[in-house]
């Protein structure tokens, strides 16, 4: 029945739209187009979402965390070289075995030839001659600077530059006859000086030759400490050499002497926007890649204050953890997710941490204004973590900020429409 009703009002209007003139059919239509675009454009209107997002600044708990990777520390483990280039003669520790400092862990028969032990006793000896011979040449400096300071002394204090009651005469010193000897004085006493670093480097020579002497001998490898015996890389037969300084980074430790009384300790690296917010003290959570589903507390112990090195300008400090505790599953080297709770703020102003922008060199919060604008409010801001920031000034609670826009309105602003 509606549809038939339909129907004939259709038959109705086109048969009254058949009948007018043809300049009443041009506006009809162009009423009719009208209409549907202002229907559309109101539909949009309608149902078109929000420009913005709006939160009410409130009270509430903010968390700050300084999430970092590090490693594990080698704190406590020793590397224990061989101290003779040679053959391991015999072992008398193994793996887990415990020793006493002194104690000795294995022994090693030189490899050294008859010509080679003669070179490095005869390299020795030398040494320790020339050592002797800075230390004499030290005396005698020092015996010159005691002499040239007499004649100084001697001079400074005679009447021709000292007052009566022993104050300097100042106008009469202005002389070259005067600084001269002083300058003598203190020549002589430099070179005195600078004697004791000829002394430590001879001194050095001494040191490095001795264990160069004695690396050409048979040996045995002692304990530098009380410690557990971890992994042990030698066995009775193998080749060890002495490692020299600047290349022991290359060569193997024989073994490892583990204290087990040092605290398990991990070092991040924390990036110079966040190292004045790490304290000592403050808590910290820390989880092993290798040790899943388990999470250890720990506490700032340690903080470098001098930055080692920068890398594309991006500057760090090391942080030490100290873990809590002791595990068999924390093994040294492993690679650490720690978090440093540098803040914890119960009921403190907060609003959304996207709310906040940089602003004119500060931060500010968008708010609504009264022509429904978006303006910006200054704003102080302290702790922030869990997504919110706390407010230290510039608005109060229950005021509205604007949480985010909608895609339409940053389109809007980018000038795409």
């Amino acid at each position: 029945m509606l549809i038939k009703t339909v129907r004939n009002l259709l038959a109705i209007v086109v048969s009254k739209y058949k009948q007018l003139s043809r300049k009443k059919k041009v506006l009809v239509i162009v009423l009719i187009v009208v209409l549907i675009f202002s229907g559309f454009a109101l539909f949009r209107k309608i149902t078109k979402p929000p420009k913005y997002t709006l939160e009410k600044a409130k009270f509430d708990s903010v968390v700050e965390l300084v999430s970092e990777t590090g490693n594990v520390t080698s704190a406590g483990a020793v590397p224990i070289y061989s101290t003779t280039t040679g053959m391991v003669d015999e072992m008398f520790v193994q793996n887990g075995d415990y020793v006493l400092e002194g104690s000795v862990l294995f022994s090693v028969k030189s490899s050294a030839t008859k010509m080679e032990q003669d070179t490095a006793l005869a390299n020795y000896l030398a040494a320790k001659n020339e050592l002797e011979a800075a230390k004499s040449t030290q005396l005698s400096l020092q015996a010159d600077m005691f002499g040239e300071w007499d004649t100084f002394k001697n001079l400074a204090e005679g009447d021709t530059y000292e007052n009566d009651d022993g104050t300097p005469r100042y106008s009469e010193r202005a002389v070259p006859e005067f600084h001269i000897p002083e300058k003598d004085w203190l020549a002589a006493e430099k070179v005195y000086k600078d004697q004791q670093q000829v002394i430590s480097k001879a001194s050095a020579h001494v040191s490095a030759d001795w264990a160069a002497y004695q690396a050409t001998q048979d040996s045995e490898v002692k304990a530098q400490i009380d410690g557990e015996v971890r992994n042990l890389s030698v066995t009775k037969g193998d080749l060890v050499e002495v490692p020299a300084v600047l290349t022991v980074s290359g060569i193997t430790p024989s073994l490892y002497l583990v204290d087990n009384d040092v605290q398990t300790a991990v070092k991040v690296d924390v990036n110079e926007t966040d190292i004045n917010k790490v304290q000592l003290g403050q808590s910290a959570d820390v989880e092993f890649d290798a040790v899943a589903g388990k999470t250890f507390l720990g506490k700032v112990g340690r903080i470098d204050t001098i930055s080692p090195s920068t890398s594309g300008n991006i500057v760090k400090f090391a942080v030490y953890i100290i873990v809590d505790g002791k595990s068999d599953l924390i093994k040294r080297g492993l690679t650490a997710d720690v978090e440093i709770k540098v803040a914890d703020k119960d009921n403190v102003l907060t609003v959304p941490s996207s709310a906040v922008k940089p602003y004119q060199g500060g931060k500010a919060v968008r708010m609504v204004g009264d022509k429904d604008e978006i303006k910006f409010t200054p704003v102080e801001v302290g702790a922030k973590g869990g997504g919110r920031i706390e407010i230290l000034s510039g608005i109060e609670e229950g005021d509205e900020v604007v949480a985010a826009l909608s895609n339409d309105q940053v389109e809007r602003k980018s000038g795409l429409f």
